[in-house]
């Protein structure tokens, strides 16, 4: 497979008529290509002279920024006729006359040549390969090309524009229970294989292929084809695991060992260092549990999260690229999650709750799991999709990780379907977009008393008030110690009204002390987090809220044995698999089990603490037992709040003077009589002030009313190329007019409700489709006409 290694953009390249000077080369991501005066491997650009004679080119200027010509001055300096001047681009001017006070960005970046009054040359280039230059040929004209044998301070060569073929390998990556023969072949019989087995870059120093290759432990075989006239092929990298056996997901990391290890360019010997320029070319293979082959991917890699960089096992970043060879991951890597495609991944150490962690407690490597399951179960989107794996990193074990989805731009589009927004993480930095809607939004609620009820309905617009509820009432349960001025992340959308929502990220540092006051840490007025709940609590609406959504979930989510469940099933995961972090990080299996066990305690203890803290906060004086029983007349659900009951009797505890609302949900077949409280209106839906015990069951009776309506037919898990994302298409089959103004539609999660909008009729032997996404729908199927939408949730794969 050939690749596009080079994606360049000129936006202008202008120059008067009279100038001779060019930007004639450069690179932006010199790894190991030359080196500067310093013996550094630094970014740089080759200026041009095309006049019969010498240019002092002392009065003009070099610039990564159009907006700012005159960044750096060049240096009194005489480049010859038809000769070259290579300045540094490394933002290092102590180094000497011909360093620039300026860096180049491999992912994109613009380069200006200014004479004080106009360009006489300037260019917009995209994402940069690393050692690989673009320049002009011939030299000063106006065709670019890539190359990936540089000529700095010297005329640019004929270019090679085509790549030889890669070679084949005649045994895929994988696992085998004993040794294997591998031999490699490429069509051309001109063409030489060139390959390693110690995971660096095959050159034509390395090992000449020509005999089969006899593997009998785990090796990494990673190969390259050369033949004269065609840049060399794409290294082609296999993993072969030898009489290895994992129950979890496997992930194999390969990459020059330099880009590692070496003391200038490699990212593990450099793990403060950040930004594009820290990025190297890896390939990274997944292998499903169980040993089932996944994908292998030429990517890029980065060191991930501030804190785990001081940490001895580091956490990576994961980038697909086209110039690497491929846009997206195509691929449903968690089950639970129906998003099909991937632009960037992160492999979390979780080093910090590791069986070698000295703190005593902190061993399980589970918290952040544990945390994001609770999180999924209160509401499905406030959790970042993840899963445990093992790694091996160049062929050596590296312990247990769990592969998470970045929050990132890509991550809103295909999450969220936002394309257009902005990510704000600890209240004071843009991880996408800008501050500028979220400076307003927090100037809102600095100067404003939302007391008073028209300013808590503005706060509605521009926070989502539910979703900030239940992050809230996670954090404040795991008792997240450095939360909430670090590890906090909001997004939002710039189109339409979409307001502000939070997700939940790195929870290391949770479920550690069950005794801690979260509650008072979430409203402390010396830490800037705590705004937006402070504020929201002068509401008295919003306190009874926010009171009721932590009795909906003490009473069932975060129930203790609910939440030692979890704890089980997801150490029972990694259990079988947790040798492979001790053997290589240390630590000891007692330690590791002593710390599940310390979890399971801390659910036992935390809800009784929390109800403790609560209610003395809010002054609340006694708790109430409220008792659901079984429905009488008929069947159907009864909603709580914000939880949905269907198994009775059901029991919880709600708190006196703090009203609750209570909704009967009839099964089709059924509709709403009464309720068993005679006091209580025959609404559906009432509110209830408790001063005792209370007690109560809905009445529901047959519904004689027959629709003659039917789901006709799905649509999910569509395909790349067609993608009108899930529908629903709902058939009439009766000969009247059916008015479906105000229905429901729902999925298997209770709080996945579409409500249909008024006026909505459908014709007699008519359809209406029910849509995940109109725009998509309609760009699919123009002709069709009846469609509604947008339903805020889609389907899932693993059925409904």
């Amino acid at each position: 497979m050939k690749r596009l290694y080079f994606l360049l953009a000129i936006i202008c390249i202008s120059h008067p008529i009279y100038a001779q000077l060019y930007i004639n080369e450069f690179m932006a991501a010199n790894n190991q290509t030359i080196m500067d005066n310093a013996n550094q491997y630094e970014d740089w650009i080759e200026i041009y002279n095309n006049y019969d004679y010498a240019f002092n080119v002392s009065d003009l200027y070099l610039t990564d920024d159009f907006n700012e010509p005159k960044k750096w001055a060049l240096p009194y300096a005489s480049i010859p006729a038809k000769g070259f001047l290579l300045i540094w681009a490394d933002d290092d001017t102590k180094q000497g006359s011909t360093h620039a006070n300026f860096k180049l960005g491999a992912d994109g970046e613009q380069i200006g040549l200014y004479d004080g009054t106009n360009f006489l040359d300037s260019l917009t280039f995209g994402w940069q390969t690393s050692d690989f230059s673009y320049g002009r040929y011939p030299d000063g004209s106006s065709e670019w090309h890539s190359y990936y044998k540089p000529t700095p301070n010297a005329p640019n060569n004929v270019p090679i524009t085509e790549y030889a073929a890669a070679p084949a390998f005649s045994l895929p990556s994988g696992f085998y229970n004993s040794s294997v023969t591998v031999e490699l072949s490429v069509l051309s019989t001109d063409a030489k294989i060139y390959y390693t087995l110690d995971c660096s870059d095959p050159t034509k120093q390395s090992m000449l292929y020509s005999e089969p290759i006899v593997i009998d432990s785990m090796t990494v075989i990673r190969a390259r084809t050369y033949e004269d006239g065609y840049i060399p092929s794409e290294i082609i990298s296999n993993t072969y695991l030898i009489d290895k056996n994992h129950h979890i997901a496997t992930v194999s990391i390969v990459t020059d060992p330099k880009n590692l290890w070496d003391p200038d360019i490699g990212i593990c010997q450099n793990p403060f260092e950040t930004g594009d320029k820290w990025e190297r070319p890896a390939t990274v293979e997944f292998f499903e549990a169980d040993n089932i082959p996944g994908f292998s991917l030429p990517v890029g890699i980065r060191i991930n999260n501030e804190i785990s960089r001081a940490l001895e096992k580091l956490s990576f970043q994961i980038y697909l690229r086209s110039e690497y060879g491929q846009s997206w991951l195509s691929d449903q890597l968690f089950h639970y999650k129906d998003i099909h495609k991937f632009k960037r991944l992160v492999l979390n150490s979780t080093f910090q709750d590791s069986p070698a962690n000295t703190l005593d407690n902190s061993k399980a490597l589970l918290r952040d799991a544990i945390g994001y399951e609770l999180g999924r179960q209160i509401e499905k989107n406030i959790s970042l999709a993840n899963r445990p794996v093992v790694v091996y990193l160049n062929n050596e074990p590296w312990g247990i990780y769990y592969i998470l989805e970045k929050i990132d731009k890509y991550f809103l589009e295909t999450n969220f379907e936002i394309e257009n927004g902005d990510i704000i993480e600890n209240y004071s930095e843009a991880k996408e977009g800008s501050m500028d809607r979220w400076n307003e939004m927090i100037e809102f609620f600095k100067t404003n008393d939302l007391s008073q009820s028209e300013n808590y309905e503005k706060a509605k617009s521009y926070i989502d008030i539910k979703n900030f509820t239940r992050y809230n009432v996670v954090e404040i349960y795991t008792g997240n110690l450095i939360w909430p001025d670090n590890n906090n992340i909001a997004y939002s959308s710039k189109d339409g009204n979409n307001n502000w929502k939070w997700l939940l990220m790195d929870l290391d540092h949770a479920f550690l002390y069950s005794n801690v006051n979260t509650f008072e840490r979430a409203t402390a007025e010396d830490l800037q987090g705590t705004i937006i709940l402070r504020k929201l609590l002068e509401n008295e609406e919003y306190k009874a809220y926010y009171i009721n959504s932590f009795a909906d979930y003490f009473n069932t989510i975060l129930l203790p044995d609910h939440v030692k469940t979890i704890i089980d099933s997801l150490a029972a995961i990694i259990r079988s698999d947790i040798y492979f972090e001790i053997d290589r990080w240390g630590g000891k299996l007692n330690d590791w089990e002593e710390s599940i066990n310390f979890l399971k305690q801390f659910a036992d203890h935390r809800l009784n603490v929390l109800y403790d803290y609560l209610m003395g906060d809010f002054n609340i004086k006694n708790k109430q037992l409220v008792t659901i029983e079984t429905p009488q007349g008929g069947q159907g659900k009864i909603r709580v709040n914000n939880i949905y009951i269907a198994d009775f009797p059901w029991s919880g505890i709600y708190f006196k003077e703090v009203p609750i609302e209570l909704e009967a949900i009839a099964s089709p077949g059924f509709k709403f009589d009464k309720w068993s409280d005679p006091s209580l209106p025959d609404t559906a839906v009432v509110t209830i002030t408790l001063s005792a015990d209370y007690d109560v069951y809905p009445v529901f009776e047959s519904d004689t009313v027959n629709y003659d309506i039917v789901i006709n037919e799905i649509n999910y898990n569509s395909t790349l190329d067609f993608d009108p994302a899930d529908w629903v298409e709902i058939y009439n089959f009766s000969e009247d007019i059916i008015d479906v103004s105000g229905w429901y539609f729902q999925d298997s999660n209770e709080l996945h409700d579409f409500v249909f909008p008024s006026n909505i009729t459908i014709k007699a032997n008519g359809f209406l489709v029910l849509c995940r996404d109109t725009t998509a729908f309609h760009a699919s199927f123009p002709t069709v006409k009846d469609y509604i939408g947008d339903i805020n949730f889609g389907l899932s794969g693993e059925g409904e």
